[in-house]
């Protein structure tokens, strides 16, 4: 992707828990958790993380969304408790486009993307026009 292309979404200001979580991780990695983390029983608002106290598992979901050194923060600050983590309808919005932008700059092709954040191929070439449309007037 050119490098004349827009800067990435900001983020909206974040609900709750997930403000408190953004000041262990940093505001994107706590909505990143709440948009990766899936949800509990049919309830697609809810979602219910287990944050151990000591041990983590490297293959935990934890560490999977959020790599061995924040998960472990995680655990510092969090340790033994369950999070219902709010999901941020606006946030989850802002967290998806600067996902499929960021996959995009990396070179990942529209049906790669997709298939990794669950988006719709129609979504994902949706997000990456409208971004390719944000470009400063006078640059081609």
């Amino acid at each position: 992707m050119p490098d004349d292309l827009p800067p990435l979404p900001p983020l909206p200001p974040l609900p709750g828990l997930l403000a408190e979580v953004a000041e262990v991780l940093g505001p994107w990695e706590a909505q990143r958790l709440a948009a990766l983390w899936p949800q509990c029983g049919r309830r697609s608002w809810r979602r219910m993380a287990y944050i151990p106290g000591t041990r983590l598992n490297p293959e935990s979901r934890l560490v999977q969304i959020l790599g061995p050194d924040k998960a472990a923060r995680m655990c510092e600050e969090f340790g033994n408790m369950i999070l219902e983590l709010p999901v941020n309808a606006a946030g989850l919005t802002a967290f998806r486009r600067r996902e499929v932008i960021r996959r995009a700059q990396r070179g990942h092709s529209p049906e790669r993307i997709a298939a990794d954040t669950g988006l719709s191929r129609e979504g994902v070439r949706g997000i990456l026009a409208w971004w390719r449309a944000q470009r400063p007037s006078g640059r081609k």
